[in-house]
């Protein structure tokens, strides 16, 4: 299902290498994300497609961090500037959040002096949802948001929704599913809570004590190999 989705998007042959759903990627210094789908092709390139069907979350400030975080996590100190590999971000969503009344939109950075493209490896792609066209995207879109099993024009969308929506088995592993991404959401809440509490703490002591902030880390416990990361907030 996701090659598929991904053959339409990029209108290319994908072969995936990897795939991950509800893939954590991490920020030392600030916001963690749950990528929806994380996706790794043979040709080394990095895919985050992301569902939104809220407006609010699929603003293109929000892309371009994902954009960022992507290629941030997937490069190593020993990777040269050269290797970095290509990133695409996918918003797919629910309503035409652009307002350009297009079926899809590619971002590119380009060179506002000649209009020439900026080769920085990073692609941003919006797929509009409302899009009801008869081509292969609208199609695929029309499937997204159908509800009627029989009524999907894709066999592979329509034969993955039956097994969840009309199989028992499937319909058991999906209420799991849901299980485990909820209970993910409580554990990375409760990871945040203490680590914000943390820095709170250790900024109050070095306020209040006049310490520097290796002086509070050790007086709050705090593992000398933990020092580092809480060395980057301050």
């Amino acid at each position: 299902c996701v090659k598929l989705l991904l053959d339409i998007i990029l209108d290319t042959d994908i072969r995936i290498s990897d795939i991950n759903i509800q893939h954590q990627l991490d920020n030392i210094k600030g916001r963690t994300v749950i990528m929806d789908m994380y996706i790794i092709d043979e040709k080394g390139r990095y895919i985050n497609v992301e569902i939104q069907r809220d407006d609010s979350q699929a603003i293109a400030k929000r892309a371009g961090y994902h954009e960022s975080l992507l290629k941030t996590n997937i490069t190593s100190k020993q990777t040269k500037w050269k290797d970095i590999s290509e990133t695409y971000v996918i918003f797919i969503t629910e309503n035409d959040v652009l307002l350009g009344e297009l079926p899809i939109y590619h971002i590119e950075r380009v060179i506002q002096e000649n209009g020439e493209r900026f080769e920085d490896g990073a692609h941003i792609i919006y797929v509009n949802g409302r899009n009801e066209e008869d081509t292969r995207l609208g199609r695929l879109m029309h499937d997204m948001r159908c509800t009627e099993v029989e009524d999907m024009y894709y066999e592979e969308l329509r034969e993955e929704a039956r097994y969840y929506k009309e199989d028992e088995e499937g319909i058991e592993k999906m209420c799991k599913l849901f299980e485990e991404v909820e209970q993910r959401g409580i554990e990375t809440g409760k990871r945040e809570g203490i680590e914000l509490t943390r820095i709170a703490s250790i900024q109050n002591l070095m306020k209040s004590m006049n310490w520097s902030i290796e002086e509070a880390m050790d007086a709050l416990m705090i593992p000398l190999e933990e020092h580092e990361h809480f060395i980057h907030f301050h």
